[in-house]
């Protein structure tokens, strides 16, 4: 009896990863052509079972057949494409859905950048990449200044949508090949492949400048939001791992806070 629960769940995630398949490929090629394969694949199927059963009863009259074979065609080309439809506009949503909850599961749904789980698990990946092909990156931890104050000035509603502007902010900002993800409340990180320090400042004056031109108006008033950030960049050959690069970031940026805000400074990963 202990054999059979294991085959079992092994032979049901079997038959779920075959249909998981079969959705994927049926979404890849798209529905009509989805719709059009299956009317060719049932009455090919039609009329070989046709011929079939007649070799078997030995009934090869080629009149008969002929009307047979009339049945076996014009049937399937009738019914499979009405039926097979709603089959495939399910296996179309259900993708949809999965693409949705997919999103859900990494997105943070008021900035619109990854999550910090998503985050942490993209920047893992590729400072293991960087690590062996010898490549540049940097790291940058962000924090808005003095955003407690706006919340409790003006009420979490505002404060909601000063982050949702920074979120897009950041979004319209960020290279192709980068990635932000919010860490928790006001702050933020950002990993830039192939970036060194230079380049990083650079990118750090553009966001910064760009976070200053975006000011949220709420209730007839106008609030302007600043950055401190600290940033680090890692040295192609020099054994520190993602958690030292956040550290070393996340020390920066608070030095960069207390040094005045609206401020950047740099951590020292050598």
């Amino acid at each position: 009896m202990a054999l059979k629960t294991p085959v079992l769940n092994a032979y049901k995630t079997e038959k779920l990863r075959i249909v998981f398949d079969f959705r994927h490929w049926v979404v890849r090629i798209g529905l009509l052509r989805s719709i059009v394969i299956v009317v060719i694949v049932s009455t090919v199927a039609s009329i070989f079972l046709t011929f079939l059963v007649a070799w078997i009863l030995g009934d090869l009259n080629a009149e008969s057949l002929l009307h047979v074979l009339m049945y076996t065609t014009t049937l399937p080309l009738i019914i499979s494409g009405p039926v097979a439809l709603p089959f495939m506009r399910i296996l179309f949503h259900l993708d949809m859905l999965e693409n949705e909850m997919r999103q859900l599961a990494s997105i943070d749904s008021l900035t619109g950048v990854l999550n910090r789980r998503l985050f942490l698990s993209q920047a893992q990946q590729y400072t293991q990449f960087a690590r062996r092909e010898y490549m540049a990156f940097s790291i940058i931890l962000m924090d808005l200044d003095d955003f407690k104050m706006i919340n409790d000035t003006y009420g979490h509603d505002c404060g909601d949508r000063v982050l949702k502007n920074i979120g897009d902010t950041i979004n319209n900002t960020l290279r192709e090949s980068d990635f932000a993800g919010r860490f928790g409340g006001e702050e933020f990180a950002f990993l830039l492949p192939n970036t060194k320090k230079e380049a990083a400042m650079h990118f750090i004056d553009r966001l910064q400048q760009n976070i200053r031109n975006a000011p949220v108006f709420y209730d007839g008033t106008e609030i302007s939001v600043t950055a401190s950030m600290g940033v680090v960049d890692y040295i192609p050959g020099v054994n520190t791992d993602l958690r030292t690069l956040i550290h070393l970031a996340d020390q920066a940026m608070y030095e960069a806070k207390r040094s005045g805000k609206d401020n950047v400074c740099f951590g020292n990963c050598h």
